[in-house]
């Protein structure tokens, strides 16, 4: 997919259960290794998870020096983006973001839901098409955001 430029730095995507099973991942930090996937997504998810049993509210954000991680829970599933620190990706941007795959992924995570987990390839492909025009949209966003301030910038 080669996501990875001067103005879109996302570096991994993932669609997580709500039981922690990856149902989705793309990366470009490391090859596609499905225990790296598992062990993500697990983590995510108990994080989450504990950070709720103790009162303290769901996480939906977090930094390292490098990778900024940014969280979207929906009631069965959770879409996580690692985004490298330099591409100053706000919050505002990964919202539309999620926003997009959220409408993109609708009918795709209802057949998930329904197969009780069963990922077959038919699902895998239909996801792998509605994350690409997800991210189709999303560069558009980005562009257009990048125009308007511009725009605002010359106006001043």
């Amino acid at each position: 997919m080669g996501l990875t430029n001067s103005k879109l730095m996302i570096e991994a995507l993932y669609i997580i259960s709500q039981d922690g099973i990856p149902i989705y991942s793309y990366s470009e930090m490391n090859s596609t290794d499905m225990d790296i996937d598992v062990l993500f997504s697990g983590l995510i998810t108990a994080i989450k998870k504990f950070l709720i049993e103790i009162n303290v509210g769901e996480v939906q954000q977090f930094a390292t020096e490098s990778h900024q991680v940014q969280i979207y829970s929906k009631q069965n599933y959770a879409v996580v983006f690692i985004f490298n620190t330099e591409s100053n990706i706000t919050k505002e941007k990964g919202e539309r973001l999620y926003s997009i795959i959220h409408e993109e992924l609708g009918d795709s995570l209802e057949m998930f839901e329904a197969s009780k987990g069963d990922l077959g390839n038919e699902l895998n492909t239909l996801l792998t098409i509605a994350v690409s025009k997800s991210l189709e949209k999303w560069k558009k966003y980005l562009k257009q955001s990048e125009v308007q301030k511009k725009i605002r910038e010359s106006l001043w």
